[in-house]
């Protein structure tokens, strides 16, 4: 079975390269749930992804990794090929709403840009 390249934005490469630094176990954890992802959609385990709602998540499938805790990493399966890690967040002491408001919209601006750099380069 083929697995899933996984594509990862700069500010989510910066926060990973960040957390395995500051907390190398968090770092391992959240890298073993990545892995995961790269199976493929519907072959990891039902707790681990969720559909992100609202009209603007849903026009691209948006979805959410749970890693550790309340950390939450938003991405897309892409072309049948790739994972794109989009934003992250830490759920802690932020209303849901807002959390997930700002999750979105971000991972929105980030996939618009990685789209059209993917563009640039065929």
């Amino acid at each position: 079975m083929d697995r899933y390249d996984l594509a990862i934005v700069d500010p989510v490469k910066a926060w990973l390269r960040s957390l395995r630094k500051d907390d190398p176990e968090k770092g391992r954890q959240i890298a073993a749930r990545l892995e995961l992802l790269r199976e493929g959609p519907g072959r990891h385990p039902r707790d681990l992804v969720a559909a992100l709602t609202g009209d603007a998540a849903r026009s691209i499938s948006l979805l959410e990794l749970r890693t550790h805790g309340t950390i939450r990493i938003a991405f897309v399966y892409h072309a049948g090929t790739v994972v794109v890690l989009l934003a992250h967040g830490d759920k802690r002491n932020v209303s849901s709403r807002m959390f997930y408001d700002t999750l979105i919209d971000e991972a929105l601006r980030q996939y618009e840009l990685w789209r059209k750099l993917e563009n640039d380069h065929e």
